[in-house]
């Protein structure tokens, strides 16, 4: 769901046009992995040996992230109005976008570890990585929006 919220903000920040193409993908990649876990973690005889929590990250979480770095260089690179994109905002969120996707990375090695499947969310809580990158990227994105969003309200009529 933050996937969405980060698409729609840049979307409305940005005044980008192709907000529901994206977000079909990411309703399409949402179902599929709420399909993936709930097979995971339900149905009796599969479990996470067999659908392990790792490859999520890497089949929906690693392509989700890069189609939002995709979209903020699309943005960058041709904008609807330059005066919304700030050039500090791209920076930061195209930063906690890359934190975002070296954390899911920290998760793939972390639960590929001495931790047999089952105890996969004690290898993820143990890894101080893990939540360094995740409160980084967090801060970068909460940065990198707001200024989209005081880029937008500086320079946008007060009609809104």
């Amino acid at each position: 769901l933050a996937y969405f919220a980060l698409i729609r903000g840049l979307a409305y920040f940005t005044e980008l046009s192709r907000v529901r193409s994206i977000s079909k993908w990411f309703a399409l990649g949402f179902a599929v992995a709420i399909i993936y876990f709930a097979a995971s973690f339900l149905v009796p005889g599969l479990g996470v040996g067999q659908a392990p929590v790792w490859l999520a990250h890497i089949l929906f979480y690693i392509p989700a992230q890069m189609l939002l770095l995709r979209e903020l260089w699309l943005a960058t690179k041709r904008p609807a109005r330059p005066d919304l994109i700030p050039g500090a905002g791209v920076v930061l969120t195209a930063a906690g976008i890359i934190c975002l996707s070296i954390t899911s990375v920290i998760y793939v090695i972390t639960q590929l570890g001495p931790y047999p499947e089952e105890f996969w969310y004690l290898s993820v809580v143990f890894s101080p990585n893990i939540s360094i990158w995740q409160v980084a990227s967090g801060a970068l994105l909460f940065l990198g929006l707001s200024m989209f969003a005081k880029s937008y309200i500086k320079n946008s009529p007060s009609d809104r």
